[in-house]
């Protein structure tokens, strides 16, 4: 049930009972019960910690529970969700969705798990909308050798809202000898046929793994 250093008298509780403790000098001897009682919860950590999120997106948390023993139990499903402001951040207390954090408007907020009387927080930060998609229209078209056919990008972000980035991202053409496409002077997203063939055109914005990129055939 319990240990203790002869040298200090510390004692360390193992597991739950009772414990005699008894301390002897010479023939004398002086003892005490000592009830090790069931480990309580010392504090409650949320993961991720301090996130960043775009308006508009979701992230799950997690509520672990760390004990007097130094043992973990995952609180998730146990603990009571709240925010220091919905407006900005959300917290789900749904069966199924517990802990579930929805980015609302920028700004911060506190999010807070609470079991019994303990209590653990993370800060959410909560940044404008990103652009998650591009979709190029029309799709796969086909045009005759020597005309022209417009391509449209339309750009969805974090919070599904929708704008038009014909204009705004990177036009390209995987094969140049079938189609070309323009960046400038006002025809952005025009393609010219030039010869028989399939290529792919392509509408991006940004640079290597960041680019979020949109085709059509």
């Amino acid at each position: 049930m319990a240990t203790v250093d002869i040298n200090t008298g510390f004692a360390t509780s193992v597991a739950s009972g009772t414990s005699n403790i008894s301390a002897i000098f010479s023939s004398v001897t002086g003892s005490t019960d000592l009830t090790v009682t069931d480990a309580t919860l010392s504090t409650i950590t949320i993961t991720p910690s301090n996130p960043t999120l775009p308006r508009g997106s979701t992230v799950p948390a997690t509520a672990t529970g760390i004990f007097s023993d130094s043992t973990t139990q995952n609180l998730t499903n146990l603990v009571t969700w709240g925010s220091s402001d919905d407006a900005v951040a959300s917290v789900s207390n749904a069966a199924g969705s517990q802990g579930e954090i929805t980015a609302v408007d920028p700004g911060g907020a506190t999010i807070s798990a609470t079991y019994l009387s303990t209590t653990g927080n993370t800060i959410v930060t909560v940044t404008p909308a990103v652009l998650v998609s591009i979709a190029i229209t029309p799709g796969d078209p086909s045009a005759a050798r020597g005309t022209t056919e417009q391509f449209t990008a339309t750009g969805t972000y974090s919070d599904t809202t929708t704008a038009d980035l014909t204009t705004t991202v990177a036009w390209t053409s995987s094969n140049t000898d079938a189609a070309t496409v323009a960046n400038v002077g006002g025809s952005e997203g025009e393609a010219t046929a030039l010869n028989v063939g399939t290529t792919t055109i392509s509408a991006a914005i940004g640079n290597n793994n960041d680019a979020i990129v949109g085709t059509s055939l």
